[in-house]
């Protein structure tokens, strides 16, 4: 094990060891702030977290976190029952999304505040950016577009020695919902959405993907940030052209 990942399993079994003591010292606390609308780095910061057990901010955000919604058995700790059901943070996170996005909206924050000379203007520059570069179906010929098509991913996928993202979780509780399925679901979960900022309303990738790996890959880095955000943005075409078939 290199100091990278050294240094990494000694944060992620730190959080895991605060978010117990944060269950058992100050549970009630974090239920009242996190159903007030707080959010995790406002909770570390209101009952000083990182203070208290002299950690990173990072790390006292994390542990928050994982008070909430819990965690399984890793690294020879015992599992920790989440403050809040999946189901009520699920529950909360629909609403909390929506009122972001509502806001976003009102405010006339980033693309909402765009007017259309803008918005074209920046998917055309993103147009012609693919073809200088030439990339995706702009590096295709024709027939090898047609072929591509024609090819099932997946077994392609297979010989390229790349992992699905189609496998089981290997977990109890995951050994039912697909990796990809389950990365959707946690878009939509609170503790994975940013409750403030520049990006508020939209899903926190790095956390999310930290979950898979640790989830899926036993912790080891198979997948990346610009794989998952594919990967995501591919699964929302899908269940949005399946919703739009289920309308007619």
């Amino acid at each position: 094990m290199n100091e990278l990942k050294e240094n990494q399993y000694s944060l992620i079994i730190k959080s895991m060891q605060i978010a117990k003591q944060l269950q058992r010292d100050s549970g009630e606390d974090i239920k009242r702030l996190y159903a007030e609308g707080k959010t995790h780095k406002d909770i570390a910061l209101q009952l000083s977290i990182g203070l208290i057990y002299d950690v990173k901010k990072t790390t006292a955000i994390n542990a928050v976190r994982l008070a909430l919604r819990g965690y399984k058995s890793y690294f020879n700790l015992e599992p920790s029952q989440g403050l809040y059901s999946a189901s009520e943070l699920e529950k909360m996170a629909r609403e909390h999304y929506q009122s972001a996005a509502s806001r976003r909206y009102d405010n006339k924050q980033g693309i909402f505040g765009w007017d259309d000379k803008k918005l074209r203007k920046h998917f055309q520059k993103l147009g012609r950016k693919t073809y200088s570069i030439g990339v995706g179906a702009f590096a295709m010929s024709k027939e090898k577009k047609t072929l591509a098509s024609k090819k099932g991913g997946a077994s392609a996928a297979k010989k390229r020695g790349q992992v699905l993202w189609n496998q089981m979780g290997r977990t109890k509780e995951t050994k039912d919902i697909t990796e990809i399925e389950r990365a959707y679901a946690l878009t939509l979960q609170r503790e994975y959405i940013h409750q403030d900022g520049r990006h508020v309303g939209m899903p926190i990738i790095l956390n999310i993907l930290q979950t898979i790996n640790l989830e899926y890959h036993h912790n080891k880095p198979v997948r990346t940030k610009c794989a998952l955000e594919r990967a995501l943005e591919k699964e929302r075409k899908k269940r949005k052209k399946q919703k739009n078939i289920n309308t007619l």
